[in-house]
Parts: C-alpha cells; structure tokens; sequence
C-alpha cells in the first residue's frame, strides 16, 4: 500500500466513525435536530423516552 492509499483509507475510516457517530446521537438523543428527519424532530429520543419507561415501571406505573 503506497502512502497515497493509505492516505484515502484512513479518510473513508475517519469519515465512516463520524457519520457513524452522528447516526447514533440522532437516534439516541436527536441531536442535531437539523440532521433528524422531519417527522422526528419534535421527538425527545430513544434515550430519554427509555429512562422514562424506566420511571414508570420504577414508581409501579404500567
């Protein structure tokens, strides 16, 4: 692998584990709210609809 390539792998690797990263802010928090999809924008995220689930359940409510 000469040093141009390996130049371009590690840039396509970078590039992936940042949108990777993105992906999973989105879904867990949506954050940023401009990268959500429209019809999730108003939504709180799959982290805080899941801790209060937990509450809930925690304090005996269905």
């Amino acid at each position: 692998m000469t040093d141009g390539q390996a130049v371009v792998a590690l840039t396509a690797v970078v590039i992936v584990l940042v949108c990777m990263a993105c992906e999973i802010s989105i879904i867990l928090f949506n954050v940023p709210a401009r990268f959500a999809p429209p019809h999730m924008r108003s939504e709180p995220g799959r982290v805080v609809l899941w801790r209060a689930r937990r509450a809930r359940k925690k304090f005996g409510h269905s």
